[in-house]
């Protein structure tokens, strides 16, 4: 991620004195949109930043409860409905209740802010290009994923390839989500149809993309995606609007250090 973009967001959470802390209202302050957010925040930290956002409410509620304040009343301060919701939250987040830790068991980490990495840009600027794909129609397997359960897509793609062979183009097709943008649909396709796969139907409209090619192993496919929603996005007159896909040539070898992967974002002008 840019580092002043990383940076914003630290810097927003930091002059907010008063939790809960919430993705709309950081969105709204910094300026862009909540699934762009997420997106960006996600390549450069490998968390999901609404669990972040969580992880600081409830951390900064650990302090008032190591001054004495009454559980219910922190809960309250907080965002939390009742003391019950509370303590769930609490002790899912740090393994710890919170009258546990206030009667001095086990203390939650608090916090700690991820300092800007190298290791998550690409050693090189990827090559990128613009052209506009008319409507087609991929066929594949997925569903709903969110970014605390990433690793998911993974072995999706195992699964896809016990079935598909890997002799063909494949495709990784991202849905946003507007109502959940921690969360998104994302199916592993190819370009014809099987009725004895029972592949679901997958439709792409007419857009225009900024294409992106990342050079190297399919474990280093976020360092480009970094890139993307980190600083190419953010430093350029457009918005990401639609359906993003990754394409995969035929006999795509995820461990080759020379293989090469295309990335789709479809754009807009800013109005």
């Amino acid at each position: 991620m840019k580092p002043s973009l990383l940076k914003d967001i630290f810097q927003a959470l930091d002059n907010r004195l008063s939790p809960p802390f919430r993705l709309d209202d950081l969105a709204q302050e910094i300026g862009y949109s909540k699934y762009h957010l997420c997106r960006a925040f996600h390549a450069a930290t490998g968390e999901g930043l609404v669990t972040y956002l969580r992880r600081l409410t409830l951390s900064r509620s650990a302090r008032s409860l190591r001054s004495g304040g009454r559980i219910l009343d922190v809960a309250i301060a907080h965002g939390y409905q009742s003391q019950e919701a509370y303590h769930r939250a609490f002790a899912k987040m740090f393994g710890v209740t919170p009258l546990e830790f206030q009667k001095g068991h086990s203390h939650p980490s608090l916090l700690l802010k991820r300092s800007w990495n190298a290791e998550f840009m690409p050693q090189r600027t990827p090559e990128t290009y613009q052209v506009t794909r008319e409507a087609f129609t991929l066929w594949g397997m997925g569903g709903e994923y969110s970014y605390d359960h990433f690793d998911e897509i993974f072995s999706l793609w195992q699964r896809f390839h016990d079935v598909v062979p890997q002799s063909e183009d494949t495709y990784g097709v991202t849905f946003p989500l507007p109502s959940l943008p921690d969360h998104f649909r994302y199916y592993a396709a190819i370009a014809r149809e099987s009725e004895r796969l029972a592949l679901k139907t997958l439709t792409l409209p007419k857009q225009q993309y900024q294409v992106f090619v990342h050079h190297g192993p399919a474990s280093t496919l976020m360092q480009t995606f970094n890139y993307i929603w980190g600083i190419w996005v953010p430093e350029n007159d457009y918005v990401v609007t639609g359906i993003d896909f990754e394409r995969y040539p035929a006999g795509f070898d995820p461990m080759d250090n020379n293989g090469e992967i295309e990335i789709y974002i479809p754009i807009s002008r800013r109005d």
